[in-house]
């Protein structure tokens, strides 16, 4: 499990907001597992319209964003 929160800096990216999902079955892409079935996964970006509009309908990377999975969601 990984966590994520608003004001975390991961990999040059400082976090201003998150959007999370989650997934009814497991999946993978290139080999590499990027959901997993009964768990929360979560997108997190510079701000909220980066992370509403971060991946174009063609799959296109429009802005840095952060796929953090499988995450366990708890309220402050």
């Amino acid at each position: 499990m990984q966590s994520v929160s608003v004001g975390d800096d991961i990999a040059g990216v400082r976090v201003g907001a998150i959007r999370c999902s989650f997934h009814h079955r497991d999946a993978s892409y290139g080999g590499e597992q990027y959901m997993w079935r009964g768990r929360w996964a979560c997108l997190a970006g510079r701000s909220r319209e980066e992370v509403e509009t971060a991946v174009a309908e063609d799959g296109t990377k429009r802005f840095d964003y952060i796929h953090v999975a499988p995450v366990r969601l708890q309220e402050e």
